[in-house]
């Protein structure tokens, strides 16, 4: 049998959430996720079981495959285009 990839969220609103969710109950382990309201990540990781990561990077250094989902464009650069 093959492992399942781990998963990291990036953006944890209604949907991302919600996706979150769903692929805990289809097995998948979401083991690192990011919000830019750190309270909302940490208030949603025991329900997940995953770990709140503080930067991107961290996403990035403890899943397989990432997920992002925000709300347009803007925030898409808002998120991924910051200095340093």
């Amino acid at each position: 049998m093959t492992e399942k990839p781990r998963i990291g969220m990036v953006g944890l609103g209604r949907m991302g959430f919600n996706m979150a969710c769903r692929l805990v109950d289809a097995g998948y382990p979401v083991t690192r996720i990011y919000d830019v309201r750190p309270d909302l990540a940490r208030d949603v990781a025991p329900v997940l079981g995953a770990h709140v990561s503080e930067t991107l990077a961290g996403v990035t250094g403890g899943a397989d495959v990432i997920l992002t989902v925000v709300g347009n464009d803007s925030d898409m650069d808002r998120i991924f285009a910051r200095q340093g």
